[in-house]
């Protein structure tokens, strides 16, 4: 199974496991794939929006049979997320929110986010919260 491959089943996995309300973390360097796992997982999620990196925009939302926010702090500051209303997209009601460099975020970040922990080297891995897995057991 090649890379895509492997990163399209971990975003149907991960896609299956959420829910309104989830804020997740997708943590890893430049190039290791955050946004194309975000891509996947709105697949997943049946959007029919065109997904791409929102460095500049900050947030997009995508429709599917639940509502994603994905942001990209990438070029943005914990005191610049006031600006936008970060409670917004950190506590969200109707929706779960992928957020890409979440670090940016320092202590803005809920404490109960997941994470996805994203590799960049020759095998690629996604490792995903233990405790969003356990939804698989209920």
């Amino acid at each position: 199974m090649d890379a895509i491959e492997q990163t399209q089943k971990a975003a149907t996995r991960i896609a299956a496991l959420l829910r309104a309300g989830d804020v997740v973390g997708l943590y890893g360097p430049m190039g290791s794939g955050k946004t194309t796992l975000v891509k996947y997982i709105a697949r997943a999620l049946k959007t029919t929006d065109t997904v791409s990196s929102p460095t500049f925009s900050l947030a997009q939302r995508y429709d599917g049979t639940l509502p994603l926010w994905h942001l990209d702090l990438y070029r943005i500051e914990e005191a610049d997320l006031y600006d936008i209303g970060y409670e917004d997209y950190f506590y969200p009601e109707e929706a779960a929110t992928l957020i890409e460099w979440p670090e940016k975020a320092g202590s803005l970040l809920p404490e109960t986010a997941f994470t996805l922990c994203l590799t960049k080297d020759e095998n690629r891995t996604i490792q995903i919260d233990p405790r969003l897995l356990e939804r698989e057991q209920k």
